[in-house]
């Protein structure tokens, strides 16, 4: 507490200095709806005096800018500059990230396809997104339109949230309208069947090089960040400037951003982790003790690693928000409809009836299959996601496959890996 004392001295220009300060804290928290306590202020304040003052009994007014400055770059408050943001998608994610832009103090535009418009026009008047979370009210701020050039028109920022699955032919109808040369941030998690593409392969094939790219993911609820819940997140692009501006843009005091320039880790983590939350899904709802739930997650996370770094990602990455983060999330959070099918599964559900009884789209069970044929190219073993994959194939019960996975040859922990490539 030695900077707090210090800045706090008894002088005329020590309480002038600590005033304007705190007086710049205050405002900008209260752009979020928040109160600061006296305690947050003084700590925040004790952190200031320390990053930004040589002297701690004597406060120079080039450091008082100094930490006025660091406190405008903090994600507080309404952005330094506002820009026109487009959110293609008006599913739950993609109205997620609306609302934590606008929070933000962007003026947002959700695009929605033709055929919803009577959920765009319930935006417009009511604030509601009657297709999904419809008793939700939303920042009165946000807008929605059917009309891909005139949501898209002189945009800063776009961002993608169709599934993966639809996003091809989605890209092929609206590029042209997309402003040249900006930047686009995908929250689309998956990988495409046909092609064995992720997001970032789908959007330099359909849009070339033109557009700096940004990838977003880590264990976010959509609720949650609609309902302005503390959530952090895992920001990917390949140009670290990228990732830097970007995640200025859109960070703030509710939705945290941490940047890293493994797209391919991300990628692969936020994707192949949903054939993960099956399992788990499963492993409880057989009444499994947690100790064999969480050796089986384990292990099925030791072969997502393989997958990861045999397709170019960083190992740290499966410790980021985005890895052991989301994955945490999908599996015990409560709300995942892959946990949920697995579940169903267990309990005796035929594959077409859990998907029925998830609620909505269930991306682990195309990623199952997708999981194999990576495997196969990489010539990886995999031998707990494979076992998810024959039991969705229907050539092993929920409780065989426990079993199957057990007796398995014993082996060393991590094998070395062999020499990859999908070449």
């Amino acid at each position: 507490m030695f900077c707090l004392m210090a800045i706090t001295a008894d002088s005329e220009d020590m309480q002038i200095h600590r005033e304007t300060i705190l007086s710049e804290l205050k405002r900008r928290f209260s752009e979020d709806g928040i109160e600061v306590s006296e305690e947050l202020q003084n700590v925040i304040l004790s952190d200031l005096v320390e990053a930004h003052c040589q002297s701690k009994s004597q406060i120079q007014t080039n450091e008082i800018d100094a930490m006025l400055d660091d406190i405008s770059h903090r994600p507080i408050g309404v952005a330094n500059t506002s820009f026109k943001v487009c959110v293609m998608g008006g599913g739950a994610f993609g109205t997620a990230m609306a609302c934590a832009l606008a929070r933000r103090g962007h003026h947002v535009t959700i695009l929605m396809l033709p055929d919803e418009a009577k959920h765009a026009e319930n935006i417009n008047k009511v604030h509601k997104n009657s297709m999904c979370f419809a008793d939700v009210i939303l920042p009165a701020s946000i807008k929605a339109s059917t009309n891909a050039e005139d949501a898209l028109a002189d945009a800063s920022l776009v961002f993608h949230a169709i599934p993966v699955q639809y996003s091809r032919k989605y890209l092929q109808k609206v590029k042209k309208h997309i402003p040249q040369s900006c930047p686009i941030i995908s929250v689309s998690k998956g990988i495409s069947m046909d092609t064995l593409s992720f997001m970032d392969d789908i959007l330099r094939e359909e849009l070339g090089d033109a557009h700096p790219l940004a990838f977003v993911a880590g264990p976010s609820f959509a609720i949650g960040i609609i309902q302005g819940e503390p959530t952090w997140c895992t920001l990917a692009a390949s140009d670290v400037n990228t990732a830097r501006s970007v995640q200025k843009l859109i960070s703030s005091s509710t939705f945290r951003t941490y940047y890293t320039t493994d797209v391919v880790g991300l990628e692969a983590c936020s994707a192949l982790k949903n054939v993960l939350s099956i399992l788990c899904g499963m492993s409880l709802a057989l009444g499994h003790s947690p100790n064999t739930t969480n050796g089986l997650l384990t292990r099925a996370w030791a072969d997502l690693r393989l997958l990861v770094i045999g397709l170019g990602g960083r190992s740290e990455t499966m410790s980021a928000l985005c890895g052991i983060g989301d994955l945490m999330l999908t599996c015990y959070g409560g709300l995942s409809r892959n946990a949920k099918f697995g579940q169903l599964l267990a309990e005796g559900l035929t594959i077409e009836k859990a998907l029925e009884g998830a609620g909505g789209v269930v991306e682990g069970l195309p990623t199952s299959k997708a999981v194999q044929k990576l495997a196969e190219k990489l010539k990886i073993k995999i031998p707990v996601l494979n076992s998810v994959a024959l039991l969705l194939d229907g050539k092993l019960t929920p409780r065989d496959m426990v079993t199957y996975v057990m007796t398995l040859p014993l082996s060393e922990e991590f094998p070395g890996l062999p020499a990859l490539s999908l070449a």
